[in-house]
């Protein structure tokens, strides 16, 4: 299956150093040019995406606006655009803005949580996943 990312589901699995557990949920990873800006600005990012097989990043051209930062903008056109109905988005109004135009966002979390249904990883490792996502930053909604 095909996804369109925005730059924080990357970003964290990358500071989980997980990016494997993406690879095994998806045949590829597509990224629009906006959105690698932002996850290449940490140089190690960068690379990490370049090295990446079935990631690609894709130049994509602005030419709606929705409200949005440009990352979240372009993800959501791109995977319009894609015929993709899936689209890695953790903020949450870029995740309404994604169900109304019909697709079905995924976050950082709902990752975690595919990975654990699929035995991708231990109920331990999870936990400990979960874990290091709050120690790095990621903020977990009281209505998840």
């Amino acid at each position: 299956m095909i996804v369109v990312s925005n730059a924080s589901p990357l970003i964290f699995f990358i500071k989980l150093e997980r990016l494997d557990l993406l690879e095994k949920l998806f045949t590829k990873i597509v990224m629009p040019e906006q959105v690698f800006f932002e996850v290449s600005v940490k140089e190690t990012a960068g690379n990490e995406i370049k090295a990446s097989a079935f990631i690609e990043v894709k130049k994509f051209f602005l030419k709606k606006d929705i409200s949005l930062g440009k990352g979240e903008t372009a993800a959501i056109l791109l995977a319009l655009q894609l015929k993709t109905s899936k689209v890695l988005l953790d903020d949450r109004k870029a995740r309404i803005a994604a169900k109304s135009f019909g697709l079905k966002p995924i976050g950082t979390l709902g990752l975690l949580v595919l990975a654990r249904e699929k035995n991708l990883i231990t109920k331990k490792e999870f936990s400990k996943l979960l874990n290091e996502l709050v120690k790095n930053g990621f903020r977990i909604s009281i209505e998840l």
